[in-house]
């Protein structure tokens, strides 16, 4: 699963999606898609979603030992 992320949304589209999530979450409250409490929170999850799908794709699950 982390490796389809690192292929799908490599570090330039992932950086990409956190300006454009940051930049349009006003719009959609300003025009009334959403209220400012669900963009803040699906900003959130989002957020969330890219940035532990980055750190779990980056961290070694090996043992020191086994190096």
């Amino acid at each position: 699963m982390l490796e389809k992320l690192q292929k799908y949304l490599p570090q330039k589209v992932r950086a990409w999606i956190y300006r454009v999530i940051l930049s349009v979450q006003p719009l959609v409250v300003y025009y009334g898609l959403l209220q400012e409490s669900e963009a803040g929170l699906w900003s959130m999850i989002l957020g969330t979603v890219l940035g532990v799908g980055l750190a779990a794709a980056n961290t070694s699950t090996k043992d020191p030992e086994e190096s």
